[in-house]
């Protein structure tokens, strides 16, 4: 018997407590607190060299984000983690920008009557400028891809006590309305029985196990199964799992 089986995987998205009201002190505060450090940058100058001050601001500056970065890595949140490395360079074009410009503008228009229509930036300030092209051409890859490298990678493995047979998993990560980023993709079933496995391997993350819940001759299904969590998960690192990282994978199927 040859059945093809649709899999979905899908990993859980951590929730904020506070919601979207977090970021009416956050937000501000991070403003603030950009300006505190510029403003140290500038009176460093006085003390030591303009390029030793702007080391030092780089690196306050992007210390913070690789911290949260790896944290958010650590945790397997895929969402969160492609609008972390992409949103700096976003506010920073987008938003930063834009408000220096209008900041400047706007003194120079109370200053002199007319407003400003360019800053001529110091030459060898280009190659900052130009070198941001770069990571904000890779963000627009990713935003037509929709998904990191590492889903290239990922295997999914069906065991039986029959045989083995690799599922054939969709390039693209899909999202939920629950904020799920979803992993699809098929497989064959070729034989009559109950012991069917599903062997999700991430690299570098982890190799969960889910027991399909399916009789051994399955007939079609137009709706997906509910989610299942998985019933096993084995760490890459060798760490202990904990109810998050058990509570983060899940997955649903139907027969085709």
């Amino acid at each position: 018997m040859l059945t093809r089986l649709r899999l979905a995987f899908a990993e859980a998205a951590a929730s904020s407590a506070t919601g979207a009201a977090g970021a009416l002190w956050t937000f501000p505060a991070m403003l603030l607190s950009a300006f505190i450090i510029a403003w140290g940058a500038e009176v460093a100058q006085f003390f030591m060299s303009q390029g030793l001050a702007l080391a030092i601001l780089a690196w306050l500056q992007i210390l913070p984000e690789f911290a949260v970065e790896a944290d958010i890595a650590w945790r397997q949140n895929v969402a969160n983690m492609t609008a972390n490395f992409t949103g700096s360079i976003r506010l920073l074009v987008g938003l930063g920008w834009p408000m220096i410009f209008a900041v400047s503008a706007f003194v120079h228009h109370r200053r002199t009557g007319q407003w400003l229509r360019e800053i001529v930036l110091e030459p060898d300030h280009s190659i900052e400028v130009v070198g941001l092209l770069v990571p904000i051409l890779y963000f627009g890859v990713v935003w037509w891809k929709a998904s990191l490298t590492v889903i290239a990678d990922t295997q999914v493995e069906l065991l039986t006590n029959r045989n083995q047979k690799l599922a054939k998993v969709q390039d693209a990560l899909a999202a939920t309305s629950d904020g799920r980023s979803v992993l699809k993709g098929t497989v064959t079933l070729d034989y009559r029985t109950t012991d069917r496995t599903v062997v999700f391997n991430l690299p570098g993350s982890a190799q969960t196990q889910f027991k399909l819940r399916l009789p051994a001759s399955p007939s079609h299904s137009d709706a997906f199964s509910p989610w299942h969590l998985a019933d096993g998960i084995t760490l890459a690192n060798g760490g202990v799992v904990t109810s998050e990282t058990h509570n983060a994978f899940a997955i649903r199927y139907r027969v085709l």
